[in-house]
């Protein structure tokens, strides 16, 4: 931001709903991962600064299934399978935001700048915003689980 008191402007070009769907999946994918955290130091009776908290997401959830294996809270086997169904979700979305992270922008049929990544996947704003979806999806379950059902179990 430069000191005029005009506001700056971008020179970048850039589809403001298209930059909108980006924002919301990163920070969707943001807002889950800290559940997942969160769940890790519950699962482990640890305190947030002995689990994986700036950590990459593949370390996030190598931790999640180490604690999953390793707690000492007395899971039922239908809460054990749904934390590993969980895990699995969580694997797949880090690959899902990284790809997405890592994407390259382009300019698309008719001119609009998007992202292309892996194998010469376009991601349109639909796509984007199917994966914010997902992640919303998984984090709701995160706090259903993680966050509401471990917190009822005894120590």
């Amino acid at each position: 931001m430069t000191d005029s008191a005009a506001p700056y402007t971008f020179r970048i070009p850039a589809d403001p709903e298209y930059l909108h769907a980006v924002g919301r999946a990163f920070y969707n994918f943001a807002y889950m991962e800290w559940g997942i955290v969160y769940g890790i130091a519950r699962l482990r009776n640890r305190p947030l600064w002995e689990v994986p908290v700036h950590e990459p997401g593949t370390t996030v959830a190598a931790a999640l299934e180490r604690a999953i294996k390793s707690t000492k809270l007395r899971l039922s086997p239908a809460l054990r399978t749904e934390l590993r169904g969980i895990a699995r979700r969580f694997r797949k979305a880090v690959t899902e935001r990284n790809n997405l992270l890592h994407a390259n922008p382009f300019t698309d049929e008719g001119g609009a700048q998007r992202l292309g990544g892996k194998g010469h996947r376009k991601w349109r704003t639909e796509d984007v915003l199917r994966a914010a979806e997902d992640f919303e999806a998984l984090s709701l379950d995160v706090g259903r689980v993680l966050g509401g059902e471990i917190t009822k179990l005894p120590p």
